[in-house]
C-alpha cells in the first residue's frame, strides 16, 4: 500500500521522489476507513502543500462514497473542513490539519456552544432527498448484520413503526447525524496554511468558496479556535432533533483512551431532564436568532413568535423531552446494528457493541411508558 500511496501522490500531488523522499505514516483505523499521513521531505522544490491525509476506503461503504464525497467537497469549498486534494480509486487525499480532538468534558459541558456547530449544519442545503434519512439508515444497517438480523429485526421494526407516528411532529433539515467527540477537532497550529487570523470563521458565511480540487491553491482558512466538525459520512436530511439525541447519547463516552478498548463508558454521563431541555432551547435561540444566548432556559416555550425552517416545532416540555428520548432509542439502535455490521473488520467492537446494546435495551426500559403515552396522544387526536 505504501508504495502505491508514493505513487499517487505523484499523480494527484506533483510529488516527484526524485531528490527527496516522501513518508507514509499511519494515523489510525475506523470501520469505514483506513488514514494514513503523507509528508513530502528533503526537498529543494518549492511546493505550497508538503503534508496530506490518505483515506482509504473500507468495503462497507460504497452507496454512501458518492454522496459522501459530493458533501466534502461542497464543505471544503466554504472552509468548513479540510479541502479533498485528489480522488482515486479506493481512497482520497485530503489536506492534513495540525489538529487535536475535543475531551470529554468540554464535549460534554460545552454544548451550549458546540450547539452553534449543529445549527450551522442545519442551515446548509444539500442536492439530497428531503425526506429523513433515519428510517433508511436502520434498514441499511440491519441487511449488514447478516447472522444477527433476525435478533434485532422485531426492534427495528417496533421502531420505525414508532417513528412513523411521532416522526410526523418534527422537523426536518440537513443533519450530520454522527455529532461525537471523535467527530470535533480542534486546530493546533496558527503556522499552518490552513490558518488566518484574517480569514473568517467556517461558521461564517461569507467565505469565498474556491476551486474544489487543487494542489497549489490555498484553501478557505479556518479560524484556530473554533472546533471543525468532520466525518459526514451519515449526514443526509433527518429530523433535527435526532442530532441533539445523538449528542446525548455520545456525552456517555469518553474516547481519549489510548488502550484497548479505547474508550469509557457511563450512563452516568448521560443528560438529566435540565439539561435536554435546555439543549432544545439553547438549539431553538440559535435558529431563531432571538433573545439573549448567554442565559439558561427554564422552558422551551416561545409565545407568540414564529420559529425559522431549523428551529423544532414548539412543543410543550413533556413532549420535547420524550420525543428527544426517543430519537436517543433511535441513536443507540443505529449505532448497535452499526457495530454488529463491523464485526470481523480489524477494530475490536465487542465491547462498544456491548455498551451500545445494552445502553439500548437499558433506556427502552425506562422511556416505554412515557414513549407510549406519546404515542397513544397521537392515536387519540386522529380517532373520529
Amino acid at each position: 500500500m505504501e508504495d502505491r500511496i508514493k505513487k499517487l501522490c505523484g499523480i494527484y500531488l506533483g510529488w516527484n521522489e526524485t531528490g527527496h523522499h516522501i513518508v507514509v505514516e499511519k494515523l489510525g483505523k475506523g470501520c469505514s476507513n483506513e488514514v494514513l499521513i503523507a509528508t513530502l521531505q528533503d526537498t529543494c522544490t518549492s511546493t505550497p502543500l508538503d503534508k496530506v491525509l490518505v483515506r482509504m476506503y473500507g468495503s462497507n461503504i460504497t452507496r454512501r462514497l458518492l454522496q459522501d464525497v459530493y458533501i466534502n467537497c461542497h464543505l471544503g469549498t466554504l472552509g468548513r473542513i479540510p479541502r479533498i486534494r485528489g480522488l482515486f480509486e479506493g481512497g482520497r487525499f485530503e489536506e492534513f490539519l495540525p489538529c487535536t480532538n475535543i475531551s470529554r468534558d468540554v464535549f460534554s459541558g460545552g454544548y451550549r456552544d458546540l450547539m452553534k456547530l449543529i445549527v450551522e449544519v442545519h442551515k446548509l442545503e444539500m442536492p439530497l432527498p428531503r425526506e429523513p434519512c433515519l428510517e433508511r439508515l436502520l434498514r441499511d444497517m440491519l441487511e449488514g448484520v447478516q447472522s444477527e438480523a433476525e435478533r434485532w429485526r422485531g426492534e427495528v421494526e417496533w421502531y420505525i413503526a414508532s417513528l412513523r407516528v411521532i416522526g410526523r411532529d418534527l422537523n426536518i433539515t440537513f443533519c450530520h447525524n454522527d455529532f461525537n467527540m471523535n467527530n470535533l477537532l480542534i486546530p493546533t497550529s496558527s503556522s499552518s496554511p490552513l490558518f488566518s487570523s484574517t480569514t473568517p470563521s467556517p461558521l461564517s458565511s461569507s467565505t469565498t468558496p474556491s476551486p474544489l480540487f487543487s494542489s497549489t491553491t490555498p484553501s478557505p482558512l479556518f479560524s484556530s479556535t473554533t472546533p471543525i466538525l468532520i466525518d459526514y459520512e451519515y449526514s443526509g436530511y433527518n429530523y433535527s432533533l435526532y442530532d441533539l439525541a445523538n449528542y446525548c447519547t455520545e456525552m456517555q463516552y469518553d474516547w481519549s483512551h489510548d488502550q484497548a478498548p479505547y474508550f469509557r463508558f457511563s450512563s452516568q454521563w448521560f443528560p438529566d431532564n435540565a439539561k435536554m431541555l435546555d439543549m432544545i432551547c439553547r438549539y431553538n435561540t440559535l435558529s431563531s436568532g432571538e433573545g439573549s444566548v448567554e442565559e439558561p432556559c427554564n422552558s422551551i416555550k416561545k409565545e407568540n413568535k414564529e420559529p425559522c425552517n431549523s428551529t423544532f416545532k414548539q412543543n410543550d416540555d413533556s413532549v420535547a423531552l420524550t420525543q428527544l428520548k426517543f430519537l436517543a432509542l433511535g441513536s443507540e439502535l443505529l449505532w448497535t446494528l452499526w457495530s454488529l455490521s463491523c464485526k470481523g473488520f480489524s477494530l475490536e467492537m465487542g465491547d462498544y457493541l456491548r455498551a451500545k446494546s445494552e445502553s439500548y435495551l437499558t433506556k427502552k426500559a425506562e422511556y416505554m411508558e412515557e414513549i407510549q403515552q406519546l404515542l397513544n396522544s397521537y392515536s387519540s387526536l386522529n380517532s373520529p
